[in-house]
């Protein structure tokens, strides 16, 4: 059996959170899609997929991930923290094989383009992945107004603390309150209930 927590924030600068996520335990589901910021219907977009998604995996009890755009999943294991998935942005897809170097990506105009979203009319290739979490194991889905602002080794200080899922949802998106994030922030804890 597994245990979940999940919150979820506008960030500093937006008034509206075009996030969206829902958890059903009973079902294995553990679901979260990041809405385009200032983008029309983003909310609408990001809630329906989440829905769709949901609908979908309902018969399934396998634990596997679908991913599209820059949402992240990361698993946290034995101390370290390892990125699940792999973003659908032209920094992954064009900046990183054109040899474009790690600090000049940080700053690239492009930086926060996106090659794939649900909503924009066309056709997605969703990624899938499967993990098999073992003992204390904590799998992490997050929006990039999270992941975005807050350092990976912050991430895993955060996880592999005493503290319950709760706390370290909370925890979480005040470090990346406190690093001023511009984005919604959201975040799923997942683990194997002790």
């Amino acid at each position: 059996m597994l245990e979940a927590y999940a919150l979820t924030d506008p960030g500093r600068v937006r008034t509206n959170n075009q996030d969206f996520f829902r958890i059903v335990p009973e079902l294995g589901l553990y679901l979260l899609a990041d809405g385009m910021g200032g983008a029309r219907g983003g909310e609408r977009a990001s809630r329906l997929a989440v829905e769709c998604v949901a609908e979908t995996l309902a018969n399934s009890h396998d634990l596997a991930i679908a991913s599209v755009g820059d949402s992240r999943a990361y698993l946290f294991r034995q101390g370290a923290l390892r990125t699940v998935t792999e973003d659908q942005t032209w920094v992954q897809e064009v900046g990183r094989p054109l040899g474009l170097n790690e600090e000049s990506l940080k700053t690239h105009p492009m930086r926060h383009v996106l090659t794939m979203a649900v909503g924009v009319g066309v056709a997605i290739r969703i990624r899938y992945y499967a993990v098999q979490l073992t003992g204390a194991d904590i799998m992490m889905l997050s929006s990039d107004g999270l992941h975005g602002v807050i350092g990976e080794s912050n991430i895993g200080a955060i996880l592999g603390d005493s503290n319950s899922l709760e706390q370290k949802c909370r925890d979480l998106i005040d470090a990346a309150h406190e690093n001023g994030s511009p984005d919604n922030i959201t975040v799923v804890l997942i683990r194997i209930a002790a």
